[in-house]
């Protein structure tokens, strides 16, 4: 009998083992070869058993180098093992104004999803920072991909207040971790880079040893033994390595993954990524 759509959809059978591996939003359990920046950021962070807040971080490399995804995995490890620790990442490509930026501390701190408008900008600030101060937190934020921010003068305001916080409520402890693509320069007013000093982490491209190893950990959890064999892991690797973006292929993976399944093959092959 002649399968409709509605058939499809209630299908049980796939070739994914758990395909949330597959995405942007994935955290590894462990993060690979990423210790040297890790144990970097761990000792600026060592206060944090005293319940003082972190040094300020920039982290900084080329495209898809793992540095999202080693502040998320800082942020996780943080957070689970310092309960008076709350860390929020921003993407700033999806928040791109000081009230944007507030907007979603705001929501994570309250366990809120406000919409824009509810609040001043000045309020949010307020209460962001009477939180913190009230309940003895540290707040840990990281800005990704900053210079996605509308203009200079937003991201200098939004930088100056959140630094100086302690100046407005002498408990208000506040770490920034900037997210910095290799060639991008913050243009940081004299009252902001008086007070913002980040120290800087490295992060190196990674190798064609690395990459592979990284792709055979996320097929193996992505997809059931067999789907993937080593040809295609080898192949995957190569093109990541060649054009340097690690995310695009684990995305070309997942894509590949359903464009087998839709066609009812238990393997990936080569065809799937056309």
């Amino acid at each position: 009998m002649k399968k409709n759509f509605l058939d499809i959809i209630e299908e049980t059978g796939t070739i994914f083992q758990n395909q949330d591996v597959l995405t942007i939003e994935y955290i590894p359990e462990s993060l690979k070869f990423r210790d040297a920046q890790l144990n970097q950021m761990g000792y600026l962070s060592k206060g944090l058993n005293k319940n003082k807040k972190p040094t300020h971080m920039a982290l900084k490399g080329g495209h898809a180098t793992g540095k999202t995804l080693t502040a998320k995995y800082y942020i996780d490890e943080i957070e689970n093992e310092y309960p008076h620790v709350v860390g929020v990442h921003i993407n700033c490509k999806n928040h791109r104004t000081e009230y944007g930026v507030y907007l979603k501390i705001y929501n994570k701190l309250f366990n809120k999803q406000m919409v824009p408008g509810g609040l001043s900008t000045v309020t949010l600030y307020n209460k962001i920072i009477n939180y913190i101060a009230d309940k003895d937190k540290v707040l840990i934020l990281a800005l990704d991909e900053i210079e996605s921010v509308r203009d200079f003068k937003e991201m200098n305001s939004a930088l100056y207040n959140l630094v100086r916080a302690h100046e407005n409520r002498h408990e208000a402890k506040i770490s920034i971790m900037t997210i910095l693509n290799e060639k991008t320069v913050l243009y940081l007013d004299n009252n902001v880079s008086t007070v913002y000093r980040p120290d800087e982490i490295r992060f190196d491209k990674y190798n064609f040893s690395q990459i592979k190893n990284i792709i055979e950990d996320r097929c193996r959890l992505a997809f059931y033994n067999g789907v993937v064999e080593d040809d295609i892991i080898e192949a995957v690797a190569e093109h990541i390595y060649n054009y340097g973006d690690l995310r695009d292929g684990i995305v070309l993976l997942e894509k590949a993954g359903k464009a087998a399944e839709y066609e009812g093959c238990h393997k990936i092959l080569k065809r799937h990524f056309q």
